[in-house]
């Protein structure tokens, strides 16, 4: 990864909470003040909405969330964000159950095979599975065919996100228009336009009428311009907020990017936890029962997974250890400004590091301890803003913040259902870490699973 989560945890015990640092002819300033973080990310969000430059001007990222800004990115965000309502979300809490249980089915085979099962590989199918329902209501199955052509388009496009290539990018004035202008030629381009195609014909296939409407993200969006196109003819003086197609084809190709590396790492780092401390998945277990004692074994309904409070501080506690992205939450300053006494002048990007927030004594009592209690209701008061941020912060927070959620939540009671964890002996300890690309991944995490013996 650029930004390596060990050279900014060295470089901040020795400058402190504030210090510079330059990508190229780029400056930055790395901040892990909460204070400083909120004011600029949340307070002076107009002047820090926008991120700075991309590494590649090309589709799809261009006309993405990841890259647009101004007036671009509002126009986008707003229907994309009525595209992850709660209501969206609750629908698809139906498809989270299905990819779940066959995540469940998939383990146990696996585990009675090998004695053993590898979590992030097996995190990723059901990711791949989810993702693609969700996103676009293909039904794959990633989880029993790893070679699934977009499954190994979407693990190359992250493999290649950890390229010297980038790191020349930034670090070469100059080297950003040349790569922009060969990108169209690279593996990781051909990857990536496998899974545009793919957003591209589903799109067709919808609006042609041809098939079984079914939720997804894309059939709420295509569904919301349609609405907009019917508005504009009906009553021609309304402003409607409508997508042309290539923000739609680009933000769904990335949805399936992001939401695809990065709920796998949560999902991983949980069932770690979990596996090393017995006592919590007894406790999710003592809740479900309390909660639900007719439903044992059975699915839970996105109301149901609302109600398991104890469930929701372990995933609490859990993102804050291990942040699905540990380094690259960015804002570019627009205009001169002071915060918390700190001038900073326009042109200077900032970049909030979850990693050392989360992982700061001053500010994380024994932050190496897993204490989901920490977030139980009389404790939040003392959680300050700025020192939480698994999915950012401000206005520009990860936008798939609840549908990875509910898979994850979903996914820890299905395999808590069915099984005891425990880590397998060759798991280092503490567990190594690697952040290749974006995400924060496990390094050789391992978990046994003992079927669970339910009474009458």
């Amino acid at each position: 990864m650029l930004f390596a989560v060990q050279t900014l945890t060295e470089w901040k015990k020795q400058y402190g909470t504030l210090f510079g640092i330059y990508f190229g002819s780029d400056p930055f300033l790395v901040i892990t003040d909460p204070d400083m973080v909120h004011d600029c990310f949340v307070k002076q969000a107009a002047i820090f909405q926008d991120r700075p430059k991309g590494l590649v001007d090309a589709e799809p990222f261009k006309s993405s969330l990841l890259q647009l800004n101004g007036s671009s990115w509002k126009s986008v965000r707003s229907p994309l964000n009525y595209a992850f309502n709660s209501s969206v979300i609750k629908e698809l809490s139906a498809a989270a159950n299905v990819c779940c249980s066959r995540f469940v089915d998939t383990a146990a085979r696996i585990s009675r095979t090998h004695g053993r099962v590898e979590v992030f590989e097996s995190a990723l199918g059901l990711a791949f599975d989810f993702i693609m329902n969700a996103v676009l209501a293909q039904e794959v199955n990633g989880q029993e065919n790893s070679s699934e052509p977009i499954f190994e388009d979407l693990k190359q496009v992250c493999k290649d996100m950890d390229n010297s290539a980038i790191e020349v990018a930034f670090s070469v004035p100059g080297v950003r228009t040349l790569l922009t202008w060969s990108y169209p030629f690279t593996r990781h381009s051909r990857a990536f336009k496998d899974v545009v195609n793919l957003v591209r014909n589903t799109t067709e296939i919808r609006r042609s009428g041809n098939c079984k409407t079914k939720c997804s993200i894309l059939q709420v969006l295509l569904d919301a311009n349609a609405k907009c196109f019917s508005d504009v003819h009906q009553r021609s003086a309304k402003r409607v907020r409508h997508l042309d197609d290539r923000y739609i084809f680009s933000n769904a190709a990335i949805f399936l990017l992001a939401g695809f590396e990065t709920t796998a790492s949560a999902l991983s780092f949980l069932l770690y936890l979990l596996a090393s401390h017995p006592s919590e998945q007894n406790e999710i277990m003592n809740e479900l029962e309390d909660l639900f004692p007719e439903k044992v074994g059975q699915d839970l309904s996105f109301d149901d997974l609302r109600q398991l409070k104890r469930l929701d501080l372990i995933i609490l506690e859990g993102l804050r250890m291990y942040p699905p992205v540990p380094v690259v939450v960015t804002r570019k300053c627009s205009q001169d400004t002071t915060t918390c006494g700190r001038f900073i002048p326009a042109g200077v990007s900032i970049l909030a590091v979850p990693w050392l927030i989360h992982h700061d004594p001053d500010l994380w009592p024994d932050p190496e301890q897993f204490r989901p209690e920490r977030f139980a209701e009389e404790n939040r008061e003392r959680i300050r803003s700025g020192t939480y941020v698994p999915f950012g912060l401000g206005r520009r927070v990860c936008i798939g913040e609840k549908l990875a959620l509910l898979l994850v939540k979903c996914a820890l009671v299905k395999v808590l259902q069915d099984f005891r964890l425990t880590l397998c002996d060759e798991v280092a300890s503490p567990l190594a870490v690697s952040d290749r690309g974006l995400a924060l991944i496990p390094e050789g995490l391992r978990i046994r699973l003992e079927r669970r013996v339910r009474t009458a």
